[in-house]
């Protein structure tokens, strides 16, 4: 019976959303398809049954998902956005299109943070291999340490002209060595609080740096 597979299907959702821990509401569009599918094959097995009552149940789900979403459709992008995830991400949106303006040719980006939308944004190429961050902050990753030299190995190599630092994240690791490496080397950009969470530093002596 397909039922055994649709099954099979549910509670390899279930176990997939699990396993991370997290149980971010993001995590259960999981049960999206296996809900798709499983109401859809609920609808043509009562079909074969009674006819009249399938195309009832049918036609109110329809309905009743269409006057829930509807709303979603009037929405620009930006709006969506901002009912949904508050004013991070459209922040993010503004400053990588602000990164584009001050980035010429192959200048490149570092950024301390967890948020690829600002290389995306600003159609910028990344520094190093990794778009996140966050692993060079685990204490008990495995390859923490060889993240971090890594990174430095190609800061070192081809320093980026720009830096963002996301000041309300991993607020317990200021003095990351990541971090001091910027510090030592960048300047803070004008017009940071008007960034913020974020902050822009230039490499002292690059093209931004004397430019401003």
């Amino acid at each position: 019976s397909p039922w055994i597979y649709w099954l099979i299907w549910a509670i390899a959702a279930q176990i997939q959303i699990s396993l991370p821990g997290h149980f971010f509401p993001h995590n259960y569009q999981y049960w999206l398809p296996v809900l798709a599918v499983g109401g859809s094959w609920g609808i043509i097995e009562l079909f074969k049954w009674k006819k009249t009552a399938s195309i009832i149940v049918g036609v109110s789900v329809f309905l009743g998902v269409l006057y829930y979403e509807h709303r979603w459709f009037y929405l620009s992008a930006k709006e969506w956005s901002l009912a949904k995830y508050g004013a991070s991400l459209v922040k993010v949106d503004e400053l990588g299109k602000e990164v584009s303006s001050l980035l010429k040719g192959n200048e490149k980006l570092f950024q301390f943070s967890v948020e690829p939308g600002l290389f995306f944004s600003s159609h910028t190429r990344l520094s190093t291999k990794y778009f996140w961050i966050d692993l060079a902050l685990d204490k008990k990753h495995p390859l923490k340490q060889k993240m971090i030299d890594s990174i430095l190995h190609d800061l070192e190599k081809e320093p980026p002209e720009l830096f963002i630092d996301q000041l309300n994240f991993a607020v317990g690791h200021r003095d990351h060595i990541i971090r001091r490496w910027f510090y030592d080397r960048y300047r803070p950009l004008e017009g940071n609080e008007k960034r913020a969470p974020f902050a822009f530093y230039v490499k002292r002596g690059g093209g931004l740096d004397k430019k401003f």
